[in-house]
């Protein structure tokens, strides 16, 4: 993992809540493939990541995907429309909470069900609702997932590694230098912060800084994530009440 720092940056501090620049990451498995074109999901990838960027080393991908199928409120909403679920909310006439059949019919503009007194548009009513569901769709990843299509392959074990830019990542140093007595030797300490706005962790993770300004097409420069996330709606979408 290589992290470069925000050249326009400057003097100033790194925002912790917003890191303004990126990281190139690399990881690899080792994984089973059958035959022909297979697509391959790499869950647990950077919640930031650029997915025009990844490159897989190890075998011939034609195709690559950010998934949007997360298990978000939004992304439950999608995987149960047109199903039952039970819908629990509160009687404003009496506090109590109460619990009915619902089914999903639409959440694109606002969440609509069917429920035994017939079709409704809900409204967020500031008192305690919610759906729930039977079980997570096993459709849905926890985690930030990038899928590959790969091209006719012979199959077989392979390791293959994967590597992409992503955003939200920023690193500074500082430094402290104590002048010997004799005034000819200087003992220096340094100590770098590393700051990531991802969702993911990269625990025990080999990681370089590079300073610099670092040539890049336009299609990458989001250092802060905020287009990746607004695309990626599924993952980020948060729904104050209902979708």
């Amino acid at each position: 993992m290589t992290l470069y720092r925000d050249p326009d940056r400057g003097d100033g501090a790194i925002d912790r809540n917003r890191p303004s620049s990126f990281a190139l990451i690399s990881e690899t498995r080792t994984v089973t493939l059958p035959p022909g074109e297979v697509t391959v999901r790499f869950e647990g990838v950077a919640s930031g990541i650029v997915p025009q960027s990844a490159i897989l080393f190890g075998t011939d991908p034609r195709e690559r995907n950010r998934d949007s199928a997360l298990l978000s409120q939004k992304g439950l909403v999608d995987a149960f429309t047109g199903q039952s679920v039970i819908l629990r909310r509160t009687d404003p006439a009496t506090g109590r909470t109460v619990e009915e059949p619902a089914t999903i019919r639409s959440a694109a503009d606002r969440l609509v069900v069917t429920t035994p007194r017939g079709t409704e548009a809900v409204y967020c009513s500031g008192l305690n609702q919610t759906l729930i569901y039977p079980q997570a769709p096993a459709t849905l990843s926890a985690k930030p997932v990038l899928s590959m299509l790969t091209k006719d392959q012979p199959g077989g074990k392979v390791t293959i590694t994967l590597a992409y830019i992503a955003t939200g990542f920023d690193w500074d140093a500082t430094y402290v230098g104590t002048l010997a007595p004799d005034g000819k030797t200087l003992e220096l300490l340094g100590w770098m912060t590393m700051a990531s706005g991802d969702d993911t962790s990269f625990v025990e993770a080999t990681t370089a800084a590079v300073a610099g300004r670092i040539n890049r097409s336009a299609a990458t420069r989001d250092d802060s994530g905020s287009r990746i996330k607004a695309e990626a709606s599924s993952l980020y979408k948060q729904a104050q009440c209902w979708p």
